[in-house]
């Protein structure tokens, strides 16, 4: 059934399991430890971690139908001349949440499948070679993911210029 075609009874039954299974998430949730997010970290070993082409949606991969948490990592090389600027992260939509760290700093968090991720990058976070996005993805049911199209996936300066993302992400 539709959520909205629901009576009062079931709508409040579905918002009081979701609210359990959204607090139990992060409590279960491996890249949080001691309430703080540590997968997003530049200094996390990621050896053992998958590789996901992105855009996907997580049914299409080999997670299948799965609900729940996926982190999601990229490293990204900053040109010299973006250094020291703001810049435009772009992850197009996400299904159904996203909180999004540059170089381990809370850069953007939204609810939405149907929203596009655009994010500022403040220049005090951004240097010359080497940064790293992660992206806390959180499917609570059907269609999860980073599901846009290729195109979408993008950080841009102030000029226009951009660095696609799309492609290989841990």
């Amino acid at each position: 059934l539709a959520k909205n075609s629901w009576s009062g009874d079931e709508k409040i039954q579905f918002d009081k399991e979701m609210e359990v299974w959204q607090n139990g998430e992060s409590t279960n949730d491996r890249g949080y430890s001691k309430g703080k997010p540590i997968w997003s970290s530049s200094n996390l070993e990621t050896e053992s971690w998958k590789v996901m082409e992105l855009p996907l949606k997580l049914e299409d991969s080999e997670l299948g139908n799965f609900d729940g948490v996926v982190w999601l990592r990229k490293e990204v090389i900053i040109p010299q001349d973006w250094s020291g600027h703001d810049l435009i992260l772009n992850l197009g939509p996400i299904d159904d949440t996203d909180t999004t760290w540059f170089n381990g700093y809370q850069v953007g968090t939204m609810e939405g499948y149907k929203k596009e991720r655009i994010y500022k990058i403040p220049g005090t976070l951004v240097k010359n070679g080497s940064n790293l996005i992660s992206v806390r993805v959180v499917d609570h049911g059907a269609g999860g993911g980073v599901y846009g199209q290729p195109e979408e996936l993008t950080i841009a300066d102030a000029d226009g210029k951009i660095l696609r993302l799309a492609g290989t992400w841990l």
